[in-house]
Parts: C-alpha cells; structure tokens; sequence
C-alpha cells in the first residue's frame, strides 16, 4: 500500500528517551510508560510517502522491542498548522493499525497550554498482529 520505505535506526538517548530515524530527515521520539506509548516527536522526512507517518512511527517502536503498547499518547502537540491535531491522530490511528491493533478511543484536550491526544488500542486474543 505505501511501497517501499526507508530503513529506521537508531535506540535510546542518554535521557532514555527512544530516538530513530530514517533516510530524508525523519525522525520519531517516544518514551515507554507501563503498557503506554509517550510520542515526543514524528516528522516524516522527504524520503517516507505522504500519510506514511504513522507506520514510520510503528517500524520504529518495533525496532525498540514494543510490539503492542494499550496506547500512544501525544503529550503536547504543537499547533504548527489549522489542522495539527488532525496531523497527528491520522498518524496515531496509522501507528496503532500497523502494529496490527484496533483503535478503540481517542480522547484530547488541552491542559496548561498544551494539546493532548490518547488514542487507546486493543488486539485480537490470537496474538497474530
């Protein structure tokens, strides 16, 4: 569907914080909190597609070792452009779908300034992504 696509690498910063990146000056950083997923940072990079985002985000949590987080979360989403909550829940609902997980919930708001969004994911009990 979205062809070929950039190799992640990467691994933890000194912070702990899980940074990969790829090919065309992509990136994602995320952080792991208990089953949940905190995503710092995603930008797409010229290499990756258009609407690839999202499946960029998943390569590189699996290249973290997370197969199935309950969650990822957008702790504070820059409002860069009229839609960048849009931006970023395409992508979340991507990631969530390329790790072979449903989107049950998504929920935002804005708290001390900051835009937030968690989107909630279940997996079906076979255990087959």
């Amino acid at each position: 569907p979205l062809g070929l696509l950039p190799e992640v690498s990467g691994g933890k910063d000194q912070f702990g914080m899980h940074r990969y990146q790829w090919e065309g000056g992509g990136y994602a950083s995320f952080e792991p909190h208990g089953n949940d997923v905190s995503v710092d940072y995603l930008k797409r990079g010229s290499s990756a597609p258009r609407g690839s985002g999202g499946e960029m985000l998943a390569r590189s949590m699996r290249a973290a070792g997370i197969q199935r987080p309950a969650a990822l979360v957008a702790p504070n989403i820059l409002q860069k452009a009229a839609k960048s909550n849009d931006v970023i829940e395409r992508s979340l609902r991507s990631a969530a779908e390329s790790l072979g997980g449903t989107v049950t919930r998504v929920t935002s708001g804005v708290d001390a300034d900051k835009h937030w969004m968690k989107v909630e994911i279940s997996y079906n009990s076979s255990g087959c992504p």
